[in-house]
């Protein structure tokens, strides 16, 4: 998406007009900024701050954080973390079991963007908000997938101790196995960089 389409979604935004996707259905402007900062993040983050609600605006600049980390811009990514994280809470976010799902896997990828290789104290804050939103979901399998979220980005903050803690929380053999297996890929990567390639290469070839 280039700079003219992003100026598009800002003028609708401005006009209170909604994007619509290819089958003519309304697309929130999270979700657009997700798609956005898989491309062009610095984009994506020019329509994240365009959000005025708390709850939409942290999960855009969770989306644009996560891809400027996984682009390897380290120090950028713990920026707009941390902007995301200077939130305040919107009450009138729902408290059912999708919202918080995605509540816990929102505030996961802060807490590791914000980490930048070692738990600080705004990424352990956002650690506990998605372990706090994991553990108040209803439905035991959407419960357990959130908790597996969480493991993960405690891996990747290379925080072993608690990614290891959480993955015991899992209650589905088959989360706490994909946990336990990003603990690892995690810790290996760490200590021999060289093998995260091979890691990349072996995720590309799994079967959709």
């Amino acid at each position: 998406m280039g700079r003219e389409a992003v100026d598009t979604l800002l003028r609708l935004k401005q006009e209170g007009a909604a994007a619509e996707n290819a089958l003519g259905g309304s697309v929130d402007l999270p979700t657009v900024v997700e798609f956005v900062a898989e491309k062009k993040p610095l984009d994506a983050l020019t329509l994240a701050r365009e959000i005025t609600e708390p709850g939409p605006r942290r999960r855009a600049l969770a989306a644009v954080a996560d891809a400027l980390k996984r682009a390897g811009n380290t120090d950028e990514a713990r920026k707009v973390a941390l902007e995301a994280l200077a939130e305040n809470r919107d009450a009138r976010e729902p408290g059912n079991d999708g919202a918080l799902s995605l509540r816990a896997h929102v505030f996961a990828i802060l807490m590791a963007a914000a980490s930048n290789g070692a738990i600080s104290r705004e990424s352990q804050k956002a650690g506990n908000e998605a372990l706090a939103s994991a553990g108040i979901i209803a439905d035991d399998r959407d419960r357990s997938r959130a908790f597996a979220n969480v493991a993960e980005a405690f891996a990747r903050a290379h925080s072993y101790r608690q990614a290891r803690l959480t993955a015991e929380r899992c209650t589905s053999s088959e989360d706490k196995l994909s946990s336990f297996a990003a603990i690892l890929r995690e810790y290996t990567i760490q200590h021999h960089p060289e093998s995260a390639k091979a890691f990349a290469e072996a995720s590309d070839q799994q079967p959709l």
